[in-house]
């Protein structure tokens, strides 16, 4: 019996300390997208959908077609309690949509703050213009 107990407790040390044990798990899988940015300044309101990827906490995602106007990314992680960090870019497309009317092809960055629970949550960009990101984890 104490042999057994012995053995589970240093299987459960082990597994803690090990480093294949990666944050954010919990949220592994394709995530759905919805950015919300209303008016803000001289700028049109935009709504637009896109797909994220997450393993071990780490984030990825991207629209439209890499390097080309109206197309973005964004990188990050998520921690084991759902605190979302992401990082981001993105190249204007039309710019009615764009604070200060920058021509089409100029490269914004901005960063998301939020927070996942199970199967969804939602984030802030936290410069230049107020956008809402939700989002929704695709069931298997």
């Amino acid at each position: 019996m104490l042999k057994t107990c012995l053995i589970t407790a240093m299987a459960a040390i082990w597994l803690a300390a090990s480093p294949t044990a990666k944050a954010g798990v919990a949220f592994d899988g394709q995530w759905t997208t919805t950015v919300v940015c209303p008016d803000y300044q001289d700028a049109l309101g935009v709504n637009f959908h896109f797909g994220i990827f997450i393993q071990n906490g780490q984030v990825q995602g991207s629209y439209g077609q890499p390097g080309k106007p109206g197309s973005g990314m964004v990188t990050g992680t998520v921690g084991d309690d759902g605190t979302l960090t992401l990082s981001g870019s993105a190249i204007t497309n039309d710019p009615a949509y764009a604070v200060g009317h920058v021509p089409a092809g100029t490269t914004l960055t901005f960063t998301v703050n939020g927070k996942l629970d199970n199967d969804s949550g939602q984030g802030t960009r936290t410069e230049t213009r107020p956008c809402t990101f939700y989002f929704n984890k695709a069931p298997f």
